[in-house]
């Protein structure tokens, strides 16, 4: 009985060990990196965790979330060469981290290495973010790549100990900080007491931008206007002001960082500070308020985003797992947590109800002035410190203003080719006077001396072709000015559709001069317009997919030092990239095609194309689009090198292109002094062609005469040249047979062209031999 039982209870031990065991093997542990900029925030990320592992054991999830921290009294790291850490773990793919938390200007640095989580996060969750800044600093190139935890807000520290002391109320301008500044400075100082009157916290890289904005917006004239320009007079009068300042200043504390700035107002030495606000301090001697304005009513403050992540390359098990942790950190349940006990903003703006409200103050984090940085698109860093050496140096030297708003206008605007600039004024001059050339040229074509040199294309097809041209030509006209959706969509367009325009009806008049009759030919020359309609109608379908995902404008930014800001147009769907592939391969199939076809009439007598000028047109055209591809392709830094490239690649494509084939025919026409008789001719070789020829010729003739009978006549001649190249039921064969015809041969033709080659097939069968007789050929 005692075995019996003994043997049970073993039994339930090795169940209970081996279900332990199947437990942890099956458990997915996360590893989340996290920065912070505060000195003592371990236990508040401790239990944004514990909200989550606890949740997790409730609802059975098996996940395990845990983290690193990165604070400024972390000795492992700078906490200012952060993003450089977490940027080599990326670039990198390490699986170290499942999840990173960090802070949103960092997301052009980090976005490429980003999951989207747009289908990952449920429609309900995502609702409560709308019209939220914090989810817009979410977005990277318009992909939802990460989710704000929480965010933090900038604010005015003031020492109340002091302000109390002297009977002074809170400033509501930076005319009153001043003058109650330099008030108590100047009472404390003959105390013995050295306070600082102001801490504006510009040092900071991760801070310069937010501080300097901040302090711009603050001089505004209506609450509800925009971010004043650097050239405006607001701006002038805030760094004036700014400059002022440093008189209740030192210059130690204008170069504090986040750490000193801290230190400084913990210690109560400071009357004065901006930074973002405290978790925990001293409420005796501290209190807050808005940031003081040019006026009553004005302020300003700026956002700190955290958010939160998942690395594309962890498998997909650990990515399902995040993608539960970032649901459940961004419910209304969590969010209400961090926001009621933590003294952090949420991103769900309806969460300040009553019941929180009751915890917190809600009315100042309601009132906040918010400044829209609009940096998603910056690389924030050398952006911030570019910014903090242009501000500098005008705070500490005698630089002008002007000079210094040019500097920052520089970094900050986006630019662009204005209509009015010496470039605008170039592209538009050079562009509408060629197209305007281009319609009175097409005007001489209807004079028997311009239209005999072009009576390859009839003039409907002509002005088709023209018509592509100055399509293409409009492409110049999106240069210039501001870029928007529409110039991006409209570009390929453009480019695209009307170098198609302009080489179809050649394409289609080839076709139709096929060396020999066939029912395809015959019928495209009876429809040749409906043909025409049918391949412009493949473009058009291919342009309507371009509806679907266009391109779309995005920021270039170049490493701030004498670059400008500009946009560019960019393929951001792995669909729109597809869709431009499509049409690459389209146009160069159509040159390609053509070219084959040139190849095929380039001994036709009744061949109104001028063949080597076509063929020249056409493989410089191929050279070209490539090259046009290949400058798109290629990051440039400057704007005016971006523009010209682009004008100049696009300029010589289409000038080429119309000068070869149809501009100097006409100006040759309308020079030419002929008897109208003779210029209702056909073209006819010039007299050194036709030396060349019987040149060739009579090389051709002697070289084969151990293989071939001579012939009295040169049509004899050239029969039996074909004869030799060609082999019996050989499809190189019939395309040298239709190279080396002169008139185009009905069905019953076609046995001439492989007659006679089983005789003379051995006295070619030698390699080299076969290949110095098909150059010989290719040179006629």
């Amino acid at each position: 009985m005692i075995k019996k039982n003994f043997r049970y209870y073993i039994q339930i031990i090795l169940r209970f060990i081996l279900f332990n065991i199947y437990i942890y093997a099956c458990a997915i542990n996360l590893n989340i990196l996290i920065l912070s900029y505060e000195i003592n925030s371990t236990q508040f990320y401790n239990d944004i965790i514990n909200y989550f592992n606890t949740y997790s054991n409730n609802n059975k999830l098996n996940i395990s979330l845990n983290f690193d921290l990165y604070t400024p009294n972390n000795n492992t790291i700078n906490n200012n060469l952060y993003y450089q850490e977490v940027y080599s773990l990326l670039k990198q793919k390490s699986s170290k981290y499942d999840l990173f938390l960090y802070n949103s200007i960092y997301i052009s640095l980090f976005g490429n290495y980003f999951e989207d989580l747009d289908r990952h996060i449920p429609n309900y969750l995502k609702k409560l973010y709308y019209n939220n800044p914090a989810i817009n600093s979410c977005l990277y190139k318009k992909i939802l790549i990460g989710m704000p935890l929480y965010y933090d807000y900038s604010i005015l520290y003031y020492n109340d100990k002091y302000l109390k002391k002297y009977g002074k109320k809170v400033p509501q301008t930076w005319n009153d900080l001043k003058k109650i500044g330099s008030e108590i400075l100047s009472k404390e100082e003959k105390l013995g007491n050295n306070l600082i009157g102001y801490i504006p916290d510009i040092s900071n890289i991760e801070t310069t931008i937010n501080s300097i904005l901040e302090f711009i917006y603050t001089h505004r004239r209506n609450e509800n206007d925009p971010l004043p320009s650097f050239t405006s007079k607001n701006t002038i009068t805030a760094l004036k002001r700014l400059k002022l300042l440093k008189s209740i200043s030192t210059e130690e504390a204008f170069n504090y960082n986040q750490n000193e700035v801290l230190k400084n107002i913990y210690s109560g030495n400071t009357l004065f500070a901006r930074t973002w606000q405290l978790d925990e301090y001293n409420n005796e001697i501290i209190s807050s308020s808005y940031l003081p304005g040019e006026q009553e009513g004005i302020s300003a403050s700026s956002m700190r985003i955290f958010s939160i992540s998942v690395p594309k390359f962890i498998n997909n098990k650990k990515k399902d797992a995040s993608y539960k942790v970032i649901n459940y950190l961004s419910s209304l349940e969590v969010q209400k947590k961090i926001v009621t006990g933590n003294n952090k903003l949420s991103g769900i703006s309806s969460i300040y109800d009553n019941e929180v409200c009751q915890k917190i103050d809600c009315s100042l984090i309601k009132n906040l002035q918010y400044i829209d940085l609009g940096i998603s698109f910056l690389d924030y860093i050398k952006f911030s410190e570019k910014m903090k050496n242009i501000v500098y140096e005008y705070l500490n030297t005698d630089i002008s203003i002007e000079e210094t708003l040019s500097k920052l206008d520089d970094i900050t605007n986006v630019h662009y080719i204005k209509s009015s600039s010496v470039l605008g004024i170039f592209i538009i001059v050079v562009t509408a006077s060629t197209i305007f050339l281009m319609g009175i040229f097409y005007i001489f074509l209807f004079k028997k001396q311009c239209y005999v040199k072009l009576n390859a294309l009839d003039k409907k097809n002509w002005l088709i072709f023209i018509i592509g041209l100055i399509i293409m030509l409009c492409y110049c006209f999106t240069l210039i000015e501001e870029l928007k959706d529409f110039t991006c969509f409209i570009r390929p367009i453009l480019v695209f559709f009307g170098f198609s325009l302009s080489i179809i009806p050649i394409f289609v008049q080839l076709i139709i001069n096929f060396p020999q009759n066939n029912k395809y030919s015959n019928y495209i020359n009876k429809h040749k317009f409906v043909f025409i309609l049918l391949f412009i109608d493949i473009e058009i379908i291919i342009f309507l997919l371009y509806l679907i995902s266009p391109l779309s404008k995005e920021y270039y930014i170049t490493n701030y030092t004498d670059e400008l800001i500009f946009r560019q147009c960019e393929l951001n769907t792995l669909f729109s990239i597809i869709i431009n592939i499509i049409n690459l391969f389209y146009i160069e199939l159509l040159i390609i095609c053509s070219i084959f076809l040139i190849f095929i009439e380039w001994n036709l007598e009744n061949n109104n194309f001028n063949s080597k000028k076509l063929l020249f047109t056409l493989c410089f055209d191929l050279v070209f689009i490539n090259v046009f591809i290949v400058i798109h392709l290629i990051n440039i830094h400057n704007i005016y090198i971006y523009i010209i490239s682009r004008f100049v690649t696009i300029y010589i494509l289409i000038l080429i292109h119309y000068l070869i084939l149809y501009g100097n025919n006409i100006i040759i026409g309308i020079f030419t002094f002929q008897n109208e008789n003779k210029l209702t001719t056909t073209y006819i070789k010039s007299e050194d062609e036709k030396k060349s020829v019987n040149s060739i010729s009579t090389f051709r003739s002697s070289y084969m005469n151990n293989a071939l009978s001579s012939k009295s006549n040169q049509e004899g001649e050239e029969s039996m040249i074909i004869n030799t190249i060609h082999y019996k039921s050989n499809i190189f064969g019939r395309i040298m047979g239709y190279h080396f015809s002169k008139k185009k041969n009905s069905s019953r033709n076609t046995q001439e062209i492989v007659t006679g080659a089983s005789s003379i097939n051995t006295e070619f069968s030698v390699f080299p031999k076969k290949i110095w007789f098909l150059m010989i050929h290719l040179l006629d």
